[in-house]
């Protein structure tokens, strides 16, 4: 078996929730295994703010060939991806266990021409973030709600 992985930095736009106030680069890698005419891909991506190790940690325990307990779960999911992909099947149902929801971090930005869109993409549930300012996103929730 043969483990490739591709380091990556995402940096996002605004902080992502309370417990990541910071919009700084975070570090993830992308995962592939490699068998006899079988190959399989996940993705790790550890967040240090919720208790994962850096990721340095887990690059260094593939080396080392003790991979870490996120490395095992990357590693379990690519063998699920890449025995899907030997049978030539779907890891996705046709019906979504869950619905996809939009995500808005910043309300200032949510017009009534994107709610439209985004419905016609087929969200139907928005997940708003808040806690920045409580009374100012409270107003704008009221005003989605009463606009439809």
């Amino acid at each position: 078996m043969d483990i490739f992985y591709a380091p990556y930095q995402l940096k996002p736009a605004r902080p992502l929730n309370s417990q990541v106030s910071s919009n700084q680069p975070r570090a993830g890698m992308l995962l592939k295994i490699q068998k006899e005419k079988w190959v399989g891909y996940s993705d790790l991506h550890p967040w240090s703010e919720l208790g994962d190790v850096p990721l340095e940690d887990h690059i260094k325990s593939f080396l080392q060939k003790d991979p870490s307990f996120l490395s095992r779960v990357a590693m379990a999911q690519a063998g699920r991806d890449g025995d899907a992909r030997k049978e030539n099947k779907s890891l996705v149902t046709a019906e979504p266990l869950l619905k996809n929801n939009l995500l808005v971090s910043d309300l200032d930005q949510l017009t009534k021409i994107q709610l439209g869109i985004n419905k016609k993409l087929g969200f139907e549930v928005i997940k708003v973030k808040a806690g920045q300012d409580l009374e100012k996103e409270l107003f704008y929730c009221k005003r989605i709600l009463e606009t439809g």
